[in-house]
């Protein structure tokens, strides 16, 4: 689960594209890094880890536009469908267990 205040910090660093809370503050959400001589990135190839989470039924290598330039956020991993998104902001739908 990610804060309001943690999304905010990360904001502001440039480190994502959403000031308000998403799914990392329900708990329904995860980005995935690597790890290369013990220093995380987020570099490289994710795209067997968005085809195996794809075939897990999960949400995964969003795409999104930030100052007008689409950009894909591979990893990044929900387990709600984006079209479920505002029902889950708006406390409206929970997706069940």
């Amino acid at each position: 689960v990610r804060s309001k205040a943690r999304q905010h910090a990360l904001y502001v660093k440039g480190a994502t594209a959403l000031d308000e809370v998403g799914t990392h503050y329900f708990g329904v959400a995860a980005d995935i890094l690597r790890e290369i001589h013990g220093d995380p990135t987020w570099l490289g190839d994710f795209q067997p880890l968005v085809d195996a989470a794809r075939a897990e039924g999960l949400v995964a290598g969003l795409k999104y536009k930030r100052h007008g330039k689409l950009r894909t956020d591979w990893p990044h991993l929900q387990g709600v469908d984006v079209a479920d998104q505002q029902r889950l902001f708006s406390g409206l739908w929970y997706p069940e267990g």
